[in-house]
């Protein structure tokens, strides 16, 4: 029997992942414009992250660890996220059809990250 290459499953590996069009993750200051549905961001607050993947799960679009990707987040339309020790939206910007959102009770000191999201 002909034996295979130690090298043969990473590079099977890493064909699969490029064919399923998956990417590197965009940070906290990064928009979802123009990146594949399934590239996965990150927040800078993991408070922040906690609440809106609390929120994912909860309606079953999500499991835990899953990431959350542009697609998902584009479609999220509503957070409330008071008092959930949140201090910065970084990555916020990604959830592009939030018609409501509620922070009360956070230290949030830079709202900037809200300034695209023109459905608020």
């Amino acid at each position: 029997m002909k034996k295979r290459t130690p090298f043969a499953i990473p590079l099977i590996m890493s064909l699969l992942l490029l064919l399923l069009g998956c990417s590197d993750p965009i940070g906290p200051s990064e928009s979802c414009s123009g990146q594949p549905a399934n590239t996965s961001v990150k927040f800078e607050d993991a408070n922040l992250e906690r609440r809106i993947r609390e929120d994912l799960e909860a309606f079953g679009q999500i499991g835990p660890g899953d990431d959350l990707t542009c697609g998902l987040l584009s479609g999220k339309t509503a957070l409330l996220a008071g008092s959930a020790n949140i201090r910065s939206l970084g990555g916020i910007q990604n959830l592009t059809s939030l018609t409501f959102l509620s922070l009360s009770g956070n230290s949030i000191t830079n709202i900037s990250p809200l300034s695209g999201l023109t459905s608020l």
